[in-house]
């Protein structure tokens, strides 16, 4: 592997103990959304996985969304997150 690839790379991620998302001009009863490493007991058999994750700073709290098996509804299901970065942005082109 290339030393300096897999330093850029550590560095993307951040650990939540140290840093939380910030959002600009947001309230923080807005949920911010993040690319996140998902290590939660009750998710996955304990392994950790990457999905999209929500940071709601008011509360202080990490959900993934989803949809319920029989139904409609959206549920936000708290998780623990054990590291995230932020999304890319979108390309040009597509704004």
């Amino acid at each position: 592997m290339d030393p300096i690839r897999d330093d850029v790379l550590r560095r993307a991620w951040n650990d939540p103990r140290d840093a939380v998302p910030q959002a600009a001009d947001q309230s923080p009863h807005f949920s911010i959304e993040v690319w996140g490493v998902i290590r939660d007991p009750m998710r996955n058999e304990g392994k950790p996985y990457a999905d999209v994750v929500a940071y709601w700073p008011a509360l202080r709290k990490w959900t993934v969304t989803g949809v319920g098996r029989n139904t409609e509804d959206v549920l936000d299901t708290p998780v623990r997150v054990a590291a995230w970065q932020y999304l890319p942005p979108l390309p040009l082109w597509l704004k």
